[in-house]
This record gives structure tokens, sequence and C-alpha cells, in this order.
């Protein structure tokens, strides 16, 4: 699952932090759990302020870059990690 905004104002901030309270309270009706440590936050541009945000009352960790459907993604959006990641793969599968 994937969550974002557009941060405009800290608003935006709050609404987001909302969203991942009705989440968890949601995983905790339906006993369906979250792994808080799998979740991160990947913040992009240059406006994004320093703020943290909670899942089930843990702090969720930043991260610099995430996989998704098997594409790395960084965020500066640049795809340098995720070509390194496949030359990596290449280079181990010819030894």
């Amino acid at each position: 699952m994937k969550l974002y905004t557009v941060y405009r104002s800290d608003l935006d901030l709050d609404r987001l932090q909302q969203c991942l309270d009705e989440i968890a309270a949601w995983s905790v009706t339906w006993q369906l759990p979250i792994s808080v440590q799998k979740c991160s936050i990947l913040k992009l541009g240059t406006k994004a302020p320093a703020c943290d945000f909670y899942l089930h009352h843990t702090r969720l960790q930043e991260s610099n870059s995430v996989k998704d459907f098997g594409v790395i993604m960084d965020d500066q959006l640049k795809f340098i990690t995720h070509v390194n990641s496949i030359v990596a793969k290449l280079s181990l599968e010819r030894i």
C-alpha cells in the first residue's frame, strides 16, 4: 500500500498522519496486522519539511529509496541505484 500527498501546508502533513491513524485502526478492527518495520517514508523534492510520521505509535523510518514493482527509485527520482543493482546481479551471474 502506498500513501502520498503533495506538501502545500502543514495541513497536508496532518492529513497524511490522519490517514496513517485510520489505516492502523482499520488493521486492528479487521485483525490484519501491519508490519511497521517494513514501512517507510520517502520524501521527494526539496520542499519536504522535516517531520515524523507514526503507524501504531511507532515512528516510521525515512528512506532514501524504495523498490516498487521491481524498480528502485530514490528521493531524487534518479535510477542510478536501480541500474547499479541490475549490474551487480549480472556480475554475480557471470561468476
